[in-house]
């Protein structure tokens, strides 16, 4: 898979059935909305997992933070988490973060978050944890290549 297959010129197929493709920051901000989410600032890329109806059953997107950091969140509908979306959203984030020149995303979840914990372990790509008031910052090396489905 190339990168620019995730820059929005055609959608992906991915191992969990979904199709991750880009949307619009307002179309991921309303899905984070209904997940009880924010993203970490503002939106310079965001993804989606769609069903085939083009529901979106996920989210991913990249923020700047302060000192040009990237920021990522992923989130993925309850009724949907276990089945590699989150997975197969965290790729393809990492992917969108390297075709935009960024090396690294930083992230944050809460101790004790085991499924956003097992996430991040899961994906090879983190470098280092951190852990300060209750909250696991982690920093994940962004990726040319990715295990994504084609």
């Amino acid at each position: 898979m190339t990168v620019d297959r995730l820059a929005g010129l055609a959608p992906v197929r991915t191992a969990s059935g979904a199709k991750i493709d880009a949307v619009s920051a307002d179309a991921a901000e309303a899905f984070l909305a209904r997940v009880e989410q924010r993203a970490p600032g503002d939106i310079d890329a965001a993804l989606a997992a769609l069903q085939d109806d083009g529901s979106i059953i996920g989210a991913a997107v990249l923020s700047a933070g302060l000192g040009g950091r990237m920021h990522g969140l992923v989130a993925v509908s309850p009724d949907r988490r276990r089945l590699r979306v989150g997975s197969d959203l965290l790729h393809a984030l990492m992917l969108a973060a390297a075709a935009r020149g960024h090396a690294r995303v930083h992230g944050s979840y809460r101790v004790g978050d085991g499924a956003s914990d097992a996430l991040v372990r899961s994906s090879g790509n983190a470098q280092t944890f951190r852990t300060v008031n209750g909250i696991v910052t982690v920093m994940l090396s962004a990726s040319t290549s990715s295990p994504v489905a084609e």
